[in-house]
């Protein structure tokens, strides 16, 4: 199944104008999300917005997709480029300084939003987990947190629960399979850029 944003962008690459109000407002909802993380103001990430958007209209023909993230990455790199612009022409002498500190900074900006990505992938593995426990016998949980997290063996959690290794295992690849997926769904639905996960 193809992701709605994909072919929302191979209509409008297509010259469907009729697709572009969705698809720029998906757009929209990616670029605010950066602003958020940057610290931009309303009034200015509203200009952002609006200049990126400006951008992605008149160089969205080009644009190659390249699998998940890369729309989102690209949108992301607009927007930055957009406010680089911004501090650069503002009067104030500090904003301009700021501008070069940002340009100059480019290495150190990346790293940071990965960190930020990288916990928010930690929080959508503690919901998905969470959810998963939720929905499964509390003797199949504990057999996956003795085995996956605390490091038993499948004997000694087994002996603990009275349950057998075998269904031990079984308990704790089910577990794994429920969270994996619960996981999918959620990364799917969040800004990040592409993870690899292997399909189960």
């Amino acid at each position: 199944m193809i992701d709605t944003s994909v072919g929302q962008l191979r209509l409008v690459q297509s010259g469907d104008v009729a697709a572009w109000p969705d698809f720029s407002d998906r757009c929209r909802l990616v670029i605010l999300r950066w602003c958020r993380w940057q610290g931009i103001c309303a009034d200015d990430a509203d200009d952002i917005v609006q200049e990126a958007l400006l951008i992605v209209l008149t160089k969205v023909g080009r644009f190659q997709h390249a699998g998940r993230g890369t729309l989102r990455a690209w949108l992301k790199a607009i927007a930055r480029r957009c406010w680089l612009t911004a501090l650069m022409q503002r009067e104030d002498s500090r904003l301009r300084e700021l501008g070069v500190l940002y340009s100059e900074s480019n290495d150190e900006i990346a790293r940071l939003e990965a960190e930020f990505d990288e916990m928010l992938r930690m929080s959508l593995l503690d919901r998905a987990m969470q959810q998963v426990r939720g929905r499964v016998h509390e003797s199949t949980w504990e057999a996956f947190v003795q085995t996956a997290i605390q490091g038993h063996s499948a004997e000694v959690a087994g002996a603990a629960l009275n349950l057998t290794a075998v269904a031990v295992y079984s308990a704790r690849a089910r577990v794994q399979r429920m969270i994996a997926a619960d996981f999918r769904r959620l990364y799917a639905d969040s800004d990040l850029a592409p993870l690899s996960l292997p399909e189960r």
